[in-house]
């Protein structure tokens, strides 16, 4: 067989041919089943162990991680043997330290459950399959691992390859934190053409239509069965353009007192099935109310009135000021706006209660939100509950916030029972 490593857009398909040639510092690949992402992940490998070689050594020096070793050796290490035999490179493979050695430099292997264990190296390149399929905690440690060491040639790259299972760590570095120098290939099962039909026609016997987009288009969605907010549908409830106030209705303006990240969002009740939202503010660091009224002031007109919406516990003295929350807003508000009016409870509704109210809203399509509203699409998206099933999954300290300030706005507005015996909104 041929010693020589030629890559030829006809042997691969288009993703694979893309995933392979493209150079970018970190490259994901995320595909349904069937896709070849295992195959292009093997070959992706052996380009860089060739060619991405140390500045001070004239050898290359890679780590390969996944899940666990027994998906290691199935996945790669039999397979990767085979590969290199296919080419006429002689090798060493030590499997006490589970490392391959080439005249051309050194792959370890590592598993992404116990990240601890990487250590030293200045790595040319490193690659990760299966990436989302463990917890997103353990993930982004190994990733930070790997990032903190890709210093060993010009060229380093980071290369990460899986099926997605929802909005785990692939999302959080692709999409939620892009920079500069990334890049996400996405590809679906019938990209695939050497696949039976049958083979397509047995996943969308077996999986529902949330699983089919992921498992079969390589879409992010939320996997979880807890998944909070699962009215939501992005094509639905989500506007294809912006849209601003209208003039003849006052605008709502709903908070939540969570110093980092404090969270901001406003919209209209238009009639008894039409709301809109229409605007958030998100801080980035530790923030307080003063600079959330500052914020909505910078964004939205002083000739509108307003209603002021959100959780109970601001009635309480707020961490920069003797003033209570709302007692800070007040101050605010009603130095710039033309009229200010609260509908706050004097305790909050229960998590549950919230949220339904929240999917009935959803469900019966009475809402719409601006696509700038971003962190409020992913909070409806992304947020699910806990093991137990009984609180907010709080573990990404982004979400919950902001989809709890609707919450508060659309409980109040269109509650399931009539809880304003209970928490009877008030103007303060």
């Amino acid at each position: 067989m041929s010693n020589v490593l030629t890559i030829d857009s006809a042997d691969y398909i288009k993703h694979q041919f893309e995933f392979l040639i493209d150079e970018s510092r970190i490259l994901g690949l995320v595909a349904g089943f069937g896709s070849g992402k295992t195959f292009c992940f093997l070959r992706k490998t052996l380009i860089n162990h060739i060619f991405k070689k140390r500045t001070d050594e004239n050898v290359s020096n890679g780590w390969i991680i996944y899940p666990t070793l027994d998906l290691a050796n199935e996945l790669f290490v039999e397979p990767f043997k085979e590969l290199l035999e296919s080419v006429n490179i002689q090798y060493d493979w030590n499997v006490q330290k589970n490392r391959f050695k080439t005249k051309y430099g050194y792959i370890r292997i590592y598993t992404l459950e116990q990240p601890d264990r990487m250590v030293g190296a200045n790595l040319t390149y490193a690659g990760i399959d299966e990436f989302d399929t463990i917890k997103m905690n353990k993930a982004l440690q190994c990733f930070r691992k790997i990032i903190g060491r890709l210093r060993g040639c010009d060229n380093p790259q980071l290369y990460i390859v899986t099926t997605p299972e929802g909005y785990k760590a692939t999302y959080n570095i692709f999409v939620e934190n892009k920079k500069e120098g990334q890049r996400l290939i996405q590809a679906k099962t019938t990209d695939n053409p050497y696949l039976p039909q049958n083979y397509i026609d047995s996943l969308r016997q077996q999986y529902d239509e949330r699983l089919l987009k992921a498992y079969l288009n390589g879409e992010f969605v939320n996997l979880t069965s807890g998944q909070v907010y699962y009215s939501f549908e992005r094509q639905k409830h989500v506007l294809k353009q912006e849209e601003v106030y209208q003039a003849s209705y006052p605008v709502a303006i709903c908070f939540d007192f969570n110093v980092y990240p404090y969270s901001v969002v406003w919209g209209q009740k238009l009639n008894s099935e039409n709301v809109r939202i229409l605007g958030e503010w998100v801080s980035k660091a530790h923030s307080n109310t003063y600079e959330a009224c500052d914020e909505v002031m910078k964004r939205l007109p002083n000739d509108v009135d307003i209603i002021v919406y959100g959780d109970a516990s601001g009635r309480s003295g707020a961490a920069s000021s003797n003033l209570t929350n709302y007692q800070i807003i007040n101050n605010k508000f009603t130095n710039y706006f033309k009229a200010v009016q609260y509908k706050v409870p004097s305790s909050n509704p229960s998590v549950r209660d919230r949220v339904n109210a929240v999917n009935a809203v959803l469900h019966k399509d009475y809402i719409r939100i601006n696509p700038s509203c971003d962190n409020l699409i992913q909070d409806l998206e992304q947020v699910t509950w806990n093991e137990k099933g009984n609180e907010l999954d709080k573990s990404n300290i982004k979400r919950t916030h902001i989809s709890d300030a609707l919450g508060y706005f659309l409980n109040i507005e269109f509650p399931l029972i009539d809880t304003r015996t209970q928490h009877q909104p008030r103007i303060l």
